[in-house]
């Protein structure tokens, strides 16, 4: 019987700083949770990717 995986759970943050989105991303990959984390620069940008 063939498995079904379950989905990823998508994390996606909206913050102005780049450092501080460069941090976010560096900690969710060091951590190695089954998630997708995306930076978006602002709350616009993430609005636009999503619809």
């Amino acid at each position: 019987m063939l498995q079904q995986k379950k989905p990823l759970k998508a994390i996606y943050l909206a913050n102005d700083d780049a450092d501080e989105r460069m941090l976010f991303l560096s900690a969710m990959e060091e951590l190695g949770l089954p998630v997708i984390a995306k930076a978006y620069e602002d709350g616009q940008e993430l609005l636009n990717m999503l619809y």
